[in-house]
């Protein structure tokens, strides 16, 4: 059996966890990066744009919280509340809810309230193409060939990629693609 006798331990009460960060690794580069942070930049941008891939989102936010610096809490997305759910805004601004496990998009729900059901292949779109603007003056419901014709300008992916971002509010099933 090895005697350790001679052997400095450090018990908790003698150690200073305030010296324990001039002894690490990469000091300065991971300060540059918190003052990069500090501006307002985000992990994934710093980690990506300026350090080459160096590290990853996750990897600065570690570091970051096992040193002890101050992080940004979550931003959350505008919400607006209707008839008691609460319509988030999804990433292509438009307001959704899903509630009941049913993703419901406000504009649509507020046309179906004042001209009823939307028939298949018709989308409600906005007349002034502000996605902000949810009044019942604003909306209008079109074929999406119709709506395709006229919110269209010049898109050479053609239709799947223009259904899912812009005017509409969800993309259709593929059930309701057009045949090409």
């Amino acid at each position: 059996m090895k005697d350790f006798s001679g052997v400095e331990h450090l018990n908790r009460s003698s150690y200073k966890p305030e010296f324990r960060q001039f002894r690490r690794r990469n000091n300065d580069l991971y300060t540059a990066c918190y003052a990069l942070y500090c501006t307002g930049k985000s992990l994934e941008y710093i980690a990506n744009v300026h350090y080459h891939g160096r590290f990853t989102r996750q990897s600065l936010y570690d570091v970051f919280r096992v040193r002890g610096y101050k992080l940004r809490g979550k931003q959350l997305r505008p919400a607006r509340a209707y008839k008691g759910k609460v319509f988030r805004q999804d990433k292509y601004g438009g307001y959704r809810s899903r509630a009941g496990g049913e993703e419901v998009y406000l504009h649509r729900l507020l046309w179906e309230e004042h001209h009823g059901r939307i028939p298949p292949d018709f989308v409600v779109v906005f007349r002034d193409g502000d996605r902000e603007n949810i009044v019942i003056e604003n909306l209008d419901c079109l074929h999406r060939e119709e709506a395709k014709k006229r919110y269209n300008h010049g898109n050479q992916f053609g239709y799947k990629r223009f259904v899912g971002k812009g005017i509409f509010g969800a993309a259709p099933s593929k059930n309701n693609h057009p045949a090409k």
